[in-house]
């Protein structure tokens, strides 16, 4: 009977084994009820092993959010250049709701760890996230009245899926299109001539 030989994993395979591993246990016990060890058990290797990767757990969780949370959005953004100014803002919208309606659990932790821990504070996600819908209205050349309350309307829409969770697309869609229109019915925005669908 022949063995079956074992491969070894690649410092990028192990690196994202790493992290996966970090962010299920992160949801799971949030960034103060996680250790380095509870991370390592959960990404079956020794925690020495770990810190070959990582130098702290503070690292990990930013290695683990980061590209979940700034650089999908980013991708959207870049994925819908070449969109009109309407449908620029309404692809982007939907994209994030839908990614919201996705990874439910980690925007929570995102939540919670980004207001009430200071060693996660630091990183400011919610920020972050805010200057990239920024940057995303500015790109429309969309007439804004009030950016501020337009940002707010946008942050509180998309944080309504967390709680009244949807997952049919085509309905998502419906809701971000009927969104837009009642914002420029409302004035808040104004597609200029020749920019809108």
């Amino acid at each position: 009977m022949m063995e079956k030989k074992r491969t070894r994993m690649t410092k990028e395979e192990r690196r994202n084994q790493i992290l996966a591993s970090a962010l299920r246990t992160f949801v799971a016990k949030g960034y103060n009820g996680s250790t380095t060890l509870d991370i390592a058990k959960e990404a079956n290797i020794a925690e020495v092993t770990l810190f070959r990767y990582f130098d702290s757990k503070e690292e990990i969780f930013k290695e683990a959010i980061e590209p979940l949370i700034l650089e999908t959005f980013e991708e959207t953004i870049k994925i819908s250049s070449n969109l009109s100014p309407y449908d620029k803002f309404k692809y982007v919208l939907s994209s994030r709701v839908k990614f919201i309606n996705q990874q439910q659990d980690v925007i929570k932790l995102v939540l919670v760890e980004n207001q009430f821990n200071p060693e996660i504070t630091n990183y400011d996600y919610i920020k972050k996230i805010t200057q990239l819908i920024e940057s995303t209205i500015e790109e429309t050349n969309l007439i804004i009245t009030d950016v501020s309350y337009l940002i707010r309307l946008i942050r509180g829409t998309m944080l309504s899926f967390l709680f009244d969770v949807e997952n049919d697309e085509n309905l998502i869609d419906a809701h971000i299109e009927q969104f837009i229109n009642m914002l420029i019915v409302s004035g808040v925005i104004k597609v200029k001539e020749g920019n809108s669908e």
